[in-house]
């Protein structure tokens, strides 16, 4: 069985999460179970100046 991606949110992101459009913020938790389930996306990128630090981005077109 492969293993699920274990994704942190750090207390900043938390935060950010936390005052977005619920659109949004439902968009975002979507993108975050996907990725957990390893179903990749455009939503989720790799920082490029990191070692395993990895952003997630979503539209919110409403």
């Amino acid at each position: 069985m492969i293993k699920p991606i274990e994704i942190i949110l750090l207390p900043e992101a938390e935060k950010f999460v936390g005052n977005i459009e619920i659109s949004a913020r439902k968009k975002m938790f979507y993108a975050i179970r996907k990725t957990k389930m390893r179903v990749f996306g455009d939503w989720f990128e790799k920082l490029k100046s990191s070692k395993d630090i990895f952003e997630f981005r979503v539209k919110n077109s409403n």
